[in-house]
């Protein structure tokens, strides 16, 4: 049986630094959607 599809290869998303967990709280507090919050960080 051959696999037609590989499924080895890296994901492309991205995790988030420590700074960038610290402006999510900071914009959660401040009431931004995560829409804009989306758009601030990138």
């Amino acid at each position: 049986m051959t696999q037609l599809r590989d499924n080895t290869t890296n994901n492309t998303g991205k995790h988030l630094t420590l700074g960038e967990r610290y402006k999510i709280e900071a914009y959660l507090e401040e009431g931004h959607s995560y829409r804009e919050m989306g758009r601030r960080l990138g």
